[in-house]
């Protein structure tokens, strides 16, 4: 789809530079936003729409939260995928701290420990969007779902929407989806600058007793639980826990709650807790740090580890036989951080036996394994 939906999900290409392919632009939406407001009303919105030659968007403009803009100014402790993280936190988005002021936002990012600019703007009544300029024509963009139930912002990944009665508006995979009262439901699809509007189901049903709205089809990600006016699908509920993005008093306030957070969840920085040294490969701590941090600086070199055994299995790969030896480090009690051996020839180890592995870095499941491995 767009630039914007490759952004929102993952952040996989690093700092590579994003052509400036800017969201759809939804009338007056994003310039009425930064003078105080989300948009000056559904109406402008959709007729400025109209002069320009787009779809008709007032139907999904008319849920706009009343304030949005506003609502979302001030200091924030929150997770983005920015392009200058490094690591696990490139491909997941990492916590940083937010303060935006009126279109502007500043985000400091805790993978790198650094402060960037960001360009801030109300899109949608349940999404908005974060930019930043590389300074030579390219433009990142940063989506997060949201929703305003009174003063409170709840924001996270996943689809999300509001209901008055039977009629609801979703967001949900970079597409827009309106309910009537009568039943009637449209699915609002955006490339790049061109809308396409079609009839779609949109049906009200029961689910332990709760209302839930399914969206085209069954799938589990295609319904939404109604929470109040709120709706969520299983991705979006733990947004509404509030404990990933929380507003709180000051930049440095929210600075210490996205640095303390990163440090509990970030996979590197738990391997360094656990004794790993990133850059080093000589235990499997060591190895799980530095292939995450940077696995292109040691993917496909030769390497020789040692490791207790967890289990060993006989798989098939490609019609040859291959014994999968699971290690994990002697310190790794719970055995949280499995490296897989994939080895050519027949290996007989129990569990709970130390191993000692030769052969080349490889990837198993975004985890360093070793391949061609030959067990000691």
């Amino acid at each position: 789809m767009r630039a914007l939906a490759l952004v929102w999900l993952i952040a996989a290409c690093g700092t590579e530079k994003q052509p400036d392919h800017r969201p759809p632009d939804p009338g007056s939406a994003g310039s009425a936003g930064s003078a105080g407001s989300a948009v000056a009303s559904a109406d402008a919105a959709a007729g400025s729409a109209a002069s320009s030659g787009k779809a008709d968007l007032s139907p999904i403009l008319a849920w706009m939260p009343k304030d949005a803009q506003q609502k979302w100014q001030g200091a924030w402790f929150t997770k983005l995928a920015l392009r200058d993280s490094k690591g696990w936190a490139a491909y997941t988005g990492t916590y940083v701290a937010l303060e935006i002021t009126g279109d502007k936002a500043k985000a400091w990012n805790t993978a790198t420990n650094s402060e960037t600019e960001l360009g801030f703007a109300v899109d949608y009544p349940c999404r908005v969007t974060f930019t930043k300029s590389d300074g030579s024509g390219g433009t990142s963009y940063y989506g997060k779902q949201y929703l305003i139930d009174g003063d409170k912002v709840y924001a996270g990944g996943g689809g999300a929407g509001y209901r008055k009665g039977k009629a609801a508006l979703v967001c949900m995979n970079d597409n827009f989806y309106v309910l009537d009262e009568q039943g009637h439901c449209k699915k609002y699809v955006v490339f790049f600058d061109k809308w396409e509007v079609t009839d779609t189901t949109c049906t009200w049903t029961k689910d332990d007793g709760k209302d839930v709205l399914v969206v085209e089809n069954d799938d589990l990600g295609n319904k939404l639980e109604a929470h109040g006016d709120l709706l969520a699908n299983i991705h979006f509920k733990e947004a509404l826990d509030g404990k990933e993005h929380v507003k709180l008093a000051s930049f440095d306030e929210a600075k210490a709650a996205a640095t303390k957070r990163f440090k509990e969840t970030d996979p590197v920085e738990r391997l360094k807790t656990a004794g790993a040294k990133v850059g080093e490969t000589k235990t499997i701590y060591d190895l799980h740090a530095t292939f995450i941090s940077d696995k292109d600086s040691i993917k496909g070199k030769p390497i020789e580890i040692s490791g207790r055994v967890l289990r060993v299995k006989q798989e098939d790969e490609k019609g040859k036989p291959e014994w999968r030896v699971v290690l994990v480090d002697p310190r790794d009690k719970a055995g949280d951080w499995e490296m897989v051996c994939r080895s050519p020839k027949p290996v007989k180890l129990g569990a709970g036996a130390t191993a000692k592995v030769k052969g080349m870095v490889g990837e198993w499941w975004d985890r360093a394994a070793v391949t061609d491995c030959a067990v000691r």
